[in-house]
This record gives structure tokens, C-alpha cells and sequence, in this order.
């Protein structure tokens, strides 16, 4: 398998977060049910911490950066009722799913890194 190939299965996690970071930013603007600005600003605020982890995992590799995106996941699923808008609709469900895709491939990356088959 050609190096280029090998680079691209190793980090589709991490253009999947700049996706999923891109979208986050967004989707208050396309997801318009909202009725609570903390929600709005959230995901915007989050959005783009999770696009620039990815940017930042793109351009150069480094561990903690699958942490950062750990963390960020875990406060995407609890802020909607630590910032007091659960009841929000669509957003508040949007920022907890992608939470949890964000969450499950950096424990995903975290296990590459660490698991059984990873290199010694």
C-alpha cells in the first residue's frame, strides 16, 4: 500500500471531525428551532474548536489533540442541560449526536494509539 493511501485511511477520522465541526458551526443557522441563544452560540463556539483540532490533527499529529476532541465530545452531550437548554429541539439533539460521533472517534484514534495492535 502506497504511503499517500495509508496517510488517507489514517486521518479520514480527522476530516471527518472538520466536517462534523463545519457543520456544527453551522447548523444553528439551518437548524432555525432554537428558541435559546446559549444553544446558538455552543455550537458555534464548539464548532469551530473541533474544526481547528481537526486542522491542527491534519497538519501535524499529535496525541492530546485526540483528548482535546474527547473533551470537547463529553461537553457537546452535557451542555445542554449545564448551560440550561435541553428543551431547545433539533439543536440540542444535533450537538449531542455529534458529540458522540466526535467522542467515539477519538476514543477510536485513542485505541489505534494505544490498543493491542498498535505498533510497539
Amino acid at each position: 500500500m502506497s504511503n499517500a493511501s495509508e496517510t488517507c485511511k489514517a486521518r479520514w477520522r480527522d476530516i471527518a471531525d472538520l466536517i462534523l465541526g463545519a457543520w456544527l458551526f453551522v447548523s444553528p443557522w439551518v437548524l432555525t428551532d432554537a428558541p435559546v441563544p446559549a444553544a446558538a452560540w455552543n455550537a458555534y463556539v464548539m464548532g469551530a474548536l473541533i474544526a481547528a483540532a481537526a486542522v491542527i490533527a491534519l497538519v501535524t499529529f499529535h496525541e492530546w489533540e485526540e483528548w482535546l476532541s474527547l473533551l470537547f465530545a463529553i461537553w457537546l452531550v452535557a451542555s445542554p442541560w449545564a448551560l440550561g437548554f435541553a428543551v431547545a429541539g433539533t439543536l440540542v439533539w444535533n450537538e449531542i449526536v455529534v458529540g458522540l460521533i466526535v467522542g467515539l472517534m477519538a476514543l477510536w484514534s485513542l485505541y489505534d494509539i494505544h490498543g493491542e495492535h498498535a505498533p510497539a
